[in-house]
């Protein structure tokens, strides 16, 4: 149990870190961009890539990668195993590819849907013109959200949760380091959605502020995994039995995936983009999310490599108690923090 504490506390302390940072982030963001047209454009454009990636293949990898790599490590840690291993990043990373590629193509209609009813009173070229711009610079992150995922799952399997945890405190660094330098690239105060099109500065200042922390994130990570003694090989194979499962195993998912993420473009379109209140419901979920990720997340992070053991081994008493333990854990937690929320809200 001491481990079991020991690794909660570690994921919860990167997590606390890495929220602290976020929340930082925002209020600079804030700060530097306001409540403006231009932050509606970010938010959408920034929310493609995610909606894009949980869409074609984040769903896949979150139900079922853990679970996969801890059986193909418990099996044969030093054959088959890591050749498996490789096998699934490899075709992960090339499906990765195409997806990243399409996206850059149609970033115009891609930002299109998360703009389909902009409030009045806004230049609406002006400002689908901006975010495109902004989406084709997001919309690379899909490349490295994977290459997060996959990398976050082979190290969770090994029980190796510190650069998971921590690394996204590095991206959020770096945002803020980028939004700080925004009024030095020639925009006004706050910038305006012509500065986006007029001022090549300032689009990229922008767009890459939370482009290259995603890559920070993904390149610490690969590192780790090189460092946990997994060197991955590209040889991508739709024929590998791992392959196969992992697609299997994940079939379920493509339903709530899709409500998920028809849910994301209504919520954006019912916000009216130009208004400012995209942004305002993009930062009132990020601060949902703190109590969330550093506490059911935490423990889910925790518990899901234990519970992929105890099955693996066919120990389902065992797996019962642990499961239980888990929910009962996460509910003790989130409880109160859900009631401090709705008080300070």
């Amino acid at each position: 149990m001491s481990g079991l504490v020991r690794s909660n506390l570690v994921v919860a302390g990167g997590t606390a870190v890495s929220r602290i940072t976020g929340l930082a982030r925002i209020v600079v963001f804030g700060i530097v961009v306001g409540q403006t047209a231009v932050a509606d454009a970010f938010e959408a454009a920034n929310n493609a890539p995610n909606a894009i990636y949980e869409l074609l293949i984040g769903g896949v990898f979150s139900a079922s990668l853990v679970p996969l790599f801890v059986s193909l490590l418990a099996a044969d840690p030093e054959g088959t195993g890591k050749r498996d291993v490789s096998a699934v990043f490899s075709t992960a990373l090339l499906a990765l590819i195409i997806a990243t590629a399409l996206a850059i193509v149609a970033a115009p209609w891609i930002f299109h849907l998360f703009s389909l009813s902009p409030a009045a009173g806004i230049d609406v070229d002006t400002f689908r013109a901006a975010g495109t711009a902004l989406t084709r610079i997001f919309v690379v992150q899909i490349l490295f959200y994977g290459i997060i995922a996959l990398t976050s799952a082979i190290l969770n399997a090994r029980s190796r949760f510190f650069a998971a945890a921590w690394s996204p405190a590095l991206a959020n660094v770096i945002a803020i380091l980028f939004l700080l330098a925004i009024p030095l690239t020639g925009a006004v105060d706050p910038p305006l959605l012509t500065d986006l099109t007029g001022i090549p500065a300032t689009l990229w200042t922008l767009g890459l502020s939370t482009t290259l922390g995603i890559v920070a994130i993904a390149a610490e990570q690969v590192g780790e995994v090189r460092r946990s003694g997994i060197t991955l090989r590209f040889q991508p194979s739709l024929h590998n039995p791992s392959v196969r499962r992992l697609l299997r195993l994940s079939t379920w998912t493509v339903g709530y995936v899709m409500a998920n993420q028809v849910a994301v473009v209504v919520v954006k379109n019912l916000a009216s983009p130009g208004s400012g209140l995209v942004d305002a419901y993009g930062k009132a979920f990020v601060l949902f999310q703190l109590p969330h990720g550093l506490l059911a997340v935490s423990i889910a992070t925790t518990f899901v490599p234990i519970l992929a053991k105890l099955f693996q081994s066919h120990e389902h008493v065992a797996f019962g108690d642990r499961l239980a333990q888990g929910i009962r854990l996460t509910i003790v937690v989130s409880l109160p923090a859900s009631i401090i929320a709705v008080v300070l809200a």
